[in-house]
C-alpha cells in the first residue's frame, strides 16, 4: 500500500521512547476465549547526523525528519494501490482517519461568499470541513482543540515572523487560499513573478518586472 499524507503542521511533542504494536494473540489467549493481550515494542534505530530541531514549524532538512517522523502525525492518509501502470486503482482509494474523525465538502455551504472567495459556480473542492478527535491531548494533558490548529497555522504565516515553513500552507498538496499574500504582505523585497502573476505575462505589469540571466 501507498501512503499519501495530507497535514497540517503542528508543534512537536518533546519525547519518544517506544513505538507501541500488537501481534498475534497468544494460544493461550485463543484457547481461553480472553480478547488478544497488545504487546508494546521498542523501535531500536540510529541517525548519522544529528537532527537541528524536532519541530514542525521549524525544521530545514531531511535530518530533522528522522526523529519527526516518528513522533507526529495527520489528520488522515489516503491509502491506495498501483495497476501494473503505476497509476492509482481508484477502485482501492479511501481515506484512513487519524487525528481527525470526518472530512466533509462544504463547498455548497460556502459558494459564492465573499470572504473566502469561494466562485458562485463552485461545486466542490474548494472549502472542506475536518472533524477532530475528542481525546486528542498536548504532553501536559491539555485537550487539543480546532482553535490551537487555527492559531498554529495563523502564526506559521505570520508576515513578522517570516516562518522557514510558511510554505507548507502556498505550496505542496495543502493550499489555503490566498496564503502566500496574506505572508507576503508589507514586504518589500524581490519575489519570483509567478507567485505574484499567476505564471501569465501581461504587457501591463512590464514597470513591475524585473528579468535576470541567473
Amino acid at each position: 500500500m501507498n501512503r499519501k499524507l495530507w497535514v497540517i503542521g503542528m508543534a512537536a511533542v518533546l519525547g519518544l521512547a517506544a513505538c507501541g504494536g500488537t501481534s498475534q494473540s497468544s494460544d493461550a489467549d485463543k484457547s481461553s476465549g480472553q480478547p488478544e493481550t497488545p504487546k508494546s515494542y521498542t523501535l531500536n534505530t540510529y541517525t548519522a547526523v544529528s537532527p537541528s530541531n524536532w519541530n514542525e514549524l521549524t525544521y530545514q532538512d531531511n535530518n530533522d525528519t528522522q526523529i519527526m517522523t516518528r513522533i507526529g502525525g495527520a489528520f488522515f492518509t489516503y491509502d491506495y494501490q498501483k495497476d501494473a501502470n503505476g497509476k492509482i486503482d481508484e477502485a482501492s482509494f479511501q481515506t484512513v482517519y487519524d487525528g481527525a474523525t470526518k472530512l466533509e465538502d462544504v463547498t455548497l455551504d460556502y459558494r459564492n461568499d465573499a470572504k473566502y472567495a469561494i466562485p458562485a459556480t463552485a461545486a466542490s473542492g474548494y472549502a472542506y470541513k475536518i472533524t477532530l478527535r475528542n481525546d486528542l491531548k498536548w504532553d501536559d494533558g491539555t485537550s487539543i482543540k480546532a482553535a490551537d490548529f487555527v492559531y498554529s497555522m495563523q502564526e506559521q504565516l505570520n508576515p513578522l515572523f517570516q516562518n522557514y515553513r510558511a510554505d507548507s500552507f502556498y505550496t505542496g498538496s495543502l493550499v489555503l487560499h490566498n496564503a502566500y499574500n496574506y505572508f507576503m504582505q508589507g514586504q518589500s523585497d524581490y519575489f519570483p513573478s509567478k507567485d505574484i502573476y499567476g505564471g501569465v505575462y501581461n504587457a501591463a505589469n512590464d514597470g513591475n518586472l524585473i528579468f535576470t540571466l541567473s
